[in-house]
């Protein structure tokens, strides 16, 4: 009879521990992760860069139990549209939110809101005028245009023609360090830097501006593009008249487009940014900070120059293409 009651009192503590222990398992479940918004400056449909940024965003995310919400201005240049998100974004009260700040200085501001909120806020991509943000994700800009004027003050070496550039956005931060720079890079062929237009991101724009300059300047040995928009758009243009055995097409940024072009002879290099990593160390920078944890206020994602002789070099493979080599 006592070893009975031994057996039912050892199946109650059992019962007791399995009970508690799924009340736990239920509380972590239930338990909330953190919310973090972020607020883009271009729908991230637009270009691989932004897809590839988000995907790190949303690896980052799940590893770390995060809620992540997107939302986008319509364009680079919608300053405006992006900062009537970004009051939107303090409404809801997030822990967090990643910025890709569409102006170098008229988003200061409301990001004075977010701070004065009580929110974390960590800039992607871009920066602004004023160190107003917890923590800093970008490419060393000045670093990746540094590399495409060296490259190209290579190929030009012993060889006569001028220069031109197709930036992106006038007045933002990427185009700015970049342009710098390229003409480091260039060193004394900076004085064969003829023109710079800007394309305010758009394919079509920078082929016609392209065109323009092709026309323009008879000698034109170089056109090097700024970020993928102007890089797809100027090599467009310089394949379909023909020039690509006259001119080097050069830029920053990939895309399957840009891969297929540097394949084809069009694009002569590429600096590459590493949009996945930025992406997922923007989300961890986040998590760090809500955790109260000490956070680099500047974190370098990396750059690398891609020509046709190591595209195909597996490490290379693995920054173009993220996605595959994780299969």
């Amino acid at each position: 009879m006592r070893s009975y009651k031994k057996w039912i009192a050892a199946g109650a503590v059992l019962l007791l521990a399995c009970v508690l222990g799924l009340w736990a398992v239920s509380l972590r479940s239930e338990a909330p992760g953190y919310s973090i918004i972020f607020v883009g400056k271009s729908p991230v449909e637009s270009s691989d860069f932004w897809t590839s940024v988000l995907s790190g965003m949303e690896m980052a995310a799940q590893e770390y139990n995060a809620s992540l919400k997107c939302c986008y201005s319509e364009s680079e240049t919608d300053w405006e549209g992006q900062n009537e998100l970004l009051r939107q974004a303090i409404e809801e009260h997030p822990n967090a939110i990643l910025l890709a700040p569409a102006s170098y200085t008229e988003t200061i501001p409301v990001m004075e809101e977010v701070k004065s909120a009580g929110i974390q806020l960590v800039l992607v991509d871009s920066e602004v005028e004023q160190q107003i943000q917890d923590a800093l994700v970008t490419t060393d800009n000045v670093e990746a245009g540094k590399k495409l004027g060296t490259y190209i003050r290579q190929l030009m070496r012993n060889k006569e023609g001028s220069i031109a550039i197709v930036g992106h956005v006038r007045g933002v931060s990427t185009a700015i360090d970049r342009e710098a720079g390229f003409r480091e890079g260039l060193q004394e062929r900076e004085k064969d830097i003829v023109e710079v237009v800007f394309c305010d991101s758009k394919y079509d724009v920078a082929y016609q501006k392209t065109v323009e300059l092709i026309r323009k300047y008879p000698d034109l040995k170089v056109i090097a593009g700024l970020n993928e928009y102007s890089t797809v758009g100027a090599a467009r243009a310089v394949r379909d008249l023909g020039m690509q055995d006259q001119i080097y097409m050069v830029g920053i940024d990939s895309s399957l487009e840009t891969i297929t072009m540097l394949e084809a002879n069009v694009v002569s290099g590429i600096i590459i940014q590493k949009p996945f990593n930025m992406g997922y160390l923007a989300m961890e920078r986040a998590v760090e900070l809500i955790q109260g944890k000490p956070v680099e206020k500047r974190t370098n994602s990396g750059t690398k120059l891609i020509t046709r002789s190591n595209l195909n070099v597996e490490e290379n493979q693995k920054i173009l293409f993220p996605f595959d080599s994780k299969k």
